[in-house]
Formats: structure tokens, C-alpha cells, sequence
């Protein structure tokens, strides 16, 4: 793994043994990165501003996962970031301020949840279900689909054997 570290591929990872969860259904993979020229990006903005050390638009990533068994297809944002080092007190209020914040922005609900907050992997993946149109168009527009584990290379540029459309 340091040796991915050091040639750039731990966030690739990282992302994909974090995908390895969704195992159906349509996902949408959106580097922080993508989003800086859309209405989301002043929330990304944010969420790297309260917590400055560790969220960034390398390691942190918004997902739009799209259940089909259901009818309707239900949609959640997921927000991950594979290098999150805060878990104190402080942090988990400066956090519920951030979720109640990105509920307003993301969904029609004005809420979300801490799917997981690990400090010792310092990980972090905060769900906000119920998203507003316009960011599941954004998500999917900037995005990579991830069908049953696998990435769609059409936004990648290069394909690979566990890469399709």
C-alpha cells in the first residue's frame, strides 16, 4: 500500500475496495475535483474549509447511487473521504453543522446521516437521501458509472479489463 501511496493509486484504492458495497444498481463516482465549476462546489468548498487537513478534492468523493430493485428507483448522495482524521467532540459538532448545511443544498429532505465515521482508517461517509434534481444531474453529468463493481471507461479516457461501458 505505500508503494500505491507513493506512485498516486492509494486513492483509486481506496475508492474501488469502497465500491466493492454497491453491488447493484446504478453508481455514479464524482472526484471533488469535477465539481468545481458547479453549484456544488461552494459545498465542497465548505466541507474542506471546517475540516482544512485532510478533505480535499483528491480524497474526497460524492457518489449518486441509484436503487433499481425498487419502484420508484430511490437515489442517495454519499460524500467519502478516504483520509478523515476527525473525531473528536468538536469535530462531530463542527460535522452535524456541515450534514445539516449539505442537506439543504442536496436533498429535498434538508437531512442526512453519518454512514460511517472510522479514526482509525480515517474514514468518513455521510448519506443524504432524497437528492434534489438538479444534483443528481450534475453528479451524473461529472460522474463515472460504476456498474456491479465495474467502472465505465467512457469519462476515463482508457480502457481496462475491469473498465466497460
Amino acid at each position: 500500500m505505500d508503494n500505491d501511496k507513493e506512485q498516486g493509486n492509494w486513492p483509486e484504492m481506496l475508492y474501488r475496495a469502497f465500491e466493492e458495497r454497491f453491488s447493484s444498481g446504478r453508481v455514479w463516482r464524482v472526484p471533488g475535483t469535477k465539481l468545481s465549476e458547479t453549484p456544488l462546489s461552494s459545498l465542497l468548498k465548505e466541507f474542506a474549509a471546517t475540516f482544512p487537513d485532510h478533505a480535499n478534492g483528491e480524497n474526497t468523493v460524492v457518489y449518486l447511487v441509484e436503487a433499481i430493485q425498487i419502484t420508484p428507483a430511490m437515489r442517495t448522495v454519499m460524500l467519502a473521504c478516504m483520509d478523515f482524521e476527525y473525531s473528536g467532540l468538536a469535530d462531530i459538532r463542527s460535522l452535524v453543522k456541515f450534514i445539516e448545511r449539505a442537506g439543504e443544498v442536496l436533498t429535498n429532505r434538508t437531512e442526512g446521516t453519518i454512514e460511517l465515521l472510522d479514526s482509525i482508517q480515517e474514514r468518513l461517509v455521510l448519506a443524504f437521501f432524497d437528492p434534489r434534481e438538479q444534483v443528481s444531474h450534475i453528479l451524473q453529468d461529472a460522474g463515472i458509472e460504476i456498474t456491479t463493481g465495474k467502472i465505465s471507461s467512457s469519462k476515463l479516457g482508457h480502457d481496462t479489463p475491469q473498465r466497460h461501458r
